[in-house]
């Protein structure tokens, strides 16, 4: 607000945490006419979703693909005895047909997925003291399938994209030169996103979160 009308707004210093790829894109075409309203420019070359968050150009080099997870999802299911998923298949179907192996892998990617939006992998669960003592098998034998698919992977050299997200995020790569992180209209960020930032903070970098709410209701936020 204080920015003389001929200066250009240089923002190259901060990363602009936004909701999504979407709301980036009206972020910087907002800021471009505010800048030509005033007759000046405006420079915003980090305005992120939080995935770029929780990637960086080394990890996508050797993160595998959605296919490659699957396809090491089901060599994990054919290399692993059916006698030590008793609780995950106690009726294993008679031979292991390729489209019992696809399917059964789309639905472990599906729930890998699910889980890592958490923070969490299967292992996790599976150690969690407030698991059902009755799921609590079922949840050791998938453990013991994540751990056989992860191998397939690391055999190619590549890491499974929740692994990946997982240490990016208590890793954080921010570009050269940013020295501050801001989060715009993000009100539920995905708990990755808040180890993310609490990574950033530790390593000196300053966090500002704007939340849309009068100041009067500052209280009712938590941290």
């Amino acid at each position: 607000a204080d920015l003389p009308p001929d200066r250009t707004l240089d923002l190259a210093d901060t990363v602009l945490l936004v909701p999504t790829a979407e709301a980036g894109r009206r972020l910087r075409r907002a800021l471009a006419d505010w800048a030509h309203a005033r007759g000046g420019a405006v420079s915003v070359p980090h305005v992120w979703p939080p995935h770029l968050a929780l990637s960086s150009e080394e990890d996508r080099a050797i993160r595998a693909s959605e296919l490659q997870g699957q396809i090491a999802w089901v060599r994990a299911l054919e290399k692993t005895p059916t006698k030590q998923l008793h609780a995950l298949l106690p009726k294993p179907p008679e031979s292991l047909s390729w489209s019992w192996l696809k399917s059964m892998a789309e639905t472990l990617s599906d729930l890998q997925e699910t889980l890592g939006a958490g923070g969490l992998s299967m292992a996790d669960v599976a150690a969690s003291s407030a698991l059902p003592e009755i799921e609590r098998a079922r949840w050791q034998n998938l453990a013991l399938l994540e751990a056989a698919q992860r191998a397939e992977l690391s055999r190619q050299g590549l890491v499974d994209v929740q692994t990946s997200k997982r240490m990016r995020a208590r890793r954080p790569v921010l570009p050269v030169g940013v020295r501050r992180i801001v989060v715009l209209a993000a009100p539920d960020l995905p708990p990755l996103l808040e180890v993310w930032l609490a990574a950033c903070a530790q390593e000196g970098t300053e966090v500002i979160l704007a939340v849309h709410a009068p100041e009067v209701e500052a209280a009712g936020f938590d941290a």
